[in-house]
């Protein structure tokens, strides 16, 4: 699996986070302006496909956040902060459950930094249902590269052929688990107009 935005939904958990940051840094914001704030953070932070330190000072510079701390101090409190507010999607820990009970073993294949998505996996209480758990930030590889769908293999002891791999990024997800020869499964919880051909599209875990 995949786990921002297929186990776990990470939209929820970053407006939660959000909060938190407006709650430390603008208490004082009038609620429409923090509200703007807030959607504007989300939606320049493209799923997570950014440079933090430039995303950050970018939205400083827009403020006018003239006393703002260093900008590395917020990323780093962002890196523990963020994974607080995990937001498990309802279905997720009973499938991996219920996918244990009948045998299967069971995986996450996640991009990002290792701090973050680590934090995110314990916090979340999902790892003890987890066989293996790969972060790209660990590997130095990133999806869509199928070396870390196929080094997830190789660990497992199992063939690429033989292992499912559900995720919602068409590129990293979808592209990057059929070059390795795994065979993707496309969650498309969100109802988005892709429809990659020739591959299982599902709804819900």
């Amino acid at each position: 699996f995949d786990f921002d935005d297929t186990l776990q939904d990470r939209a929820a958990a970053f407006l939660q986070y959000c909060d938190f940051f407006f709650d430390k840094y603008f208490p004082a914001l009038p609620p429409a302006e923090r509200e703007r704030r807030r959607q504007e953070m989300l939606r320049r932070n493209n799923g997570g496909y950014v440079n933090y330190i430039d995303y950050f000072l970018s939205l400083f510079e827009e403020w006018g956040w003239k006393d703002a701390p260093p900008v590395g101090d917020i990323y780093r409190e962002f890196q523990f902060r963020f994974p607080d507010y995990v937001s498990l999607l309802p279905d997720a820990e009973p499938v991996l459950r219920e996918l244990r009970r009948r045998g299967f073993k069971v995986g996450v294949i996640t991009n990002g930094p290792s701090l973050l998505q680590n934090r995110k996996l314990d916090v979340s209480g999902l790892r003890p249902l987890l066989d293996i758990a790969v972060v790209s930030g660990d590997e130095n590889v990133h999806k869509p590269d199928p070396e870390i769908f196929r080094r997830t293999a190789a660990r497992l002891g199992v063939a690429c052929a033989s292992c499912l791999y559900v995720g919602d990024h068409p590129v990293n997800d979808i592209e990057g688990a059929a070059a390795a020869g795994m065979r993707p499964v496309y969650i498309n919880a969100a109802r988005r107009d892709f429809h990659p051909d020739n591959v299982i599209e599902i709804h819900s875990l």
